[in-house]
């Protein structure tokens, strides 16, 4: 079972510093968040080989959309369902394999160190 732990994520904030426009070497701990919805598409699965856990958030115009997780991408288990017209987000643990299943997605962000 994996427990989240708020200590594995920091937000980056925009305060016009170094630190902030991601020009030192605390960069390699901070993970941003990249725009994947033109890579991915719903119901195909994706493998986190990223050596890291990554965050994934996703938008939909439609109910029902939802995150599934898999150790070996054959069985699933739901981590996250939005049932109505609003954004999920899930933590998925390094080398597992994830899918969003729903459609008419908005907004689909993973988390890049």
């Amino acid at each position: 079972m994996y427990v989240y732990n708020p200590r594995n994520f920091h937000v980056r904030y925009s305060d016009n510093t170094n630190w902030a426009n991601g020009s030192d070497t605390a960069n390699s701990i901070i993970p941003t968040l990249r725009d994947v919805k033109n890579e991915r598409s719903f119901g195909a699965s994706y493998h986190n080989n990223t050596g890291r856990d990554l965050y994934v958030f996703a938008g939909s115009y439609s109910n029902g959309m939802g995150i599934e997780i898999s150790g070996d991408n054959q069985n699933w288990v739901s981590i996250a369902n939005n049932g109505h017209n609003w954004a999920v987000w899930g933590l998925i643990p390094r080398n597992w394999f994830y899918r969003i299943g729903g459609n008419g997605v908005y907004h689909w962000y993973e988390s890049r160190y």
